[in-house]
């Protein structure tokens, strides 16, 4: 979501997906729970699911800490690979 919420406004829930290329057994998405917003990872489907009522700004903040993880094997060395989103667009 970019520019300022609208004052008094609040949501009761957000998802965030892995579209394309998921690998369920390796790979996560995770975020700070914060402000009464907690959430839960589907590793079968890719979908992280931000549950709360909360301010929109506060849901903000909760998007923009999501983090992508995966844990690949290469040549039998496991490797851990994180991404995080920086930039939250509120849907049109």
């Amino acid at each position: 979501m970019s520019g300022p919420p609208a004052a008094g406004l609040t949501l009761s829930g957000a998802s965030v997906t892995i579209s394309a290329g998921s690998e369920a057994a390796n790979d996560g998405l995770g975020f700070v729970s914060r402000n009464g917003i907690t959430g839960n990872y589907n590793s079968a489907t890719g979908v992280l699911t931000l549950t709360g009522t909360s301010s929109v700004a506060d849901y903000q903040a909760a998007l923009a800490s999501v983090r992508f993880t995966s844990l690949t094997q290469i040549n039998g060395t496991r490797i851990r690979s994180e991404a995080h989103t920086s930039d939250v667009q509120s849907p049109t």
